[in-house]
């Protein structure tokens, strides 16, 4: 359960933020938020207490996810951004709509288990799949720039995610990662520290003290959620009810 203050901007994060399809709550006031579930039959205090208990919250909150499977031979499923065609299936198969937010799901679902089952292994894959989804909307974004230029302006090649989040990002959007919260940048510093940690140095994981899952555990929302959420913000693209969600994630203790 998180606390009613957390549940207040929670409702209005996805009301202002996420992918659902009323554009004209995009950008209202606290009080008209709340006038608008109150003239549809949602008392505030009652729906405040439903989002506190994780409840999915009425008309704004998108459940039906980002990957479709087609069993189709003979139809052909695009994607376009940017006039760039990103992916496309012309036979039986998965379709994601967002790359990026399968490996942040399947990060969600190792936190999850990590808790439930007190898994130092699944809080791991769960790190390895938080920043493999940052860097997957990152990468992606600058590769769409590329393909729409003549000449490319970014190196494909670049392997560090502090660069693309930092020059990379503010080339695009005139922001750099690191400019914002502190809490926000050194949480992701210290999640991406244990994921190189991992992959690089074969981290220990029968050696991970409870103590040392509940701090990791409780950074997932500011060093992963928070910076896809702004990550989104920054590109003006409407928010995975998930991304939204996660920024909101209960305490562990």
């Amino acid at each position: 359960m998180i606390s009613a203050k957390q549940a207040e901007c929670l409702i209005y994060d996805m009301t202002r933020f996420s992918d659902h399809s009323r554009k004209e709550l995009k950008n209202i006031s606290n009080d008209e938020i709340k006038y608008f579930f109150e003239s549809n039959g949602e008392k505030w205090k009652v729906l405040i207490e439903k989002a506190r208990y994780l409840k999915a919250i009425p008309f704004v909150e998108n459940i039906l996810g980002y990957e479709w499977h087609s069993p189709y031979p003979n139809v052909e499923i695009s994607m376009q951004e940017k006039g760039v065609v990103t992916k496309r299936l012309s036979e039986p198969g998965q379709f994601n709509i967002l790359p990026y937010h399968s490996s942040y799901k399947k990060a969600l679902e190792e936190r999850e288990q990590a808790i439930k089952m007190n898994n130092g292994a699944a809080l791991l894959s769960c790190i390895t799949h938080g920043i493999a989804a940052i860097e997957n909307y990152i990468t992606r974004k600058a590769l769409i720039c590329n393909k729409g230029s003549d000449v490319p302006l970014f190196d494909e090649k670049e392997s560090r995610l502090d660069i693309k989040l930092n020059d990379w990002l503010h080339r695009m959007v005139g922001y750099k990662m690191n400019q914002s919260p502190a809490s926000i940048w050194i949480d992701f510093c210290f999640l991406k520290k244990i994921n190189n940690d991992f992959k690089h140095e074969g981290l220990d994981t029968q050696a991970f003290s409870y103590s040392e899952m509940i701090k990791t555990i409780n950074k997932f929302r500011t060093g992963v959620a928070k910076i896809l959420f702004i990550l989104n913000q920054k590109f003006k693209d409407p928010i995975p009810s998930s991304v939204v969600r996660g920024v909101y994630l209960p305490d562990v203790f």
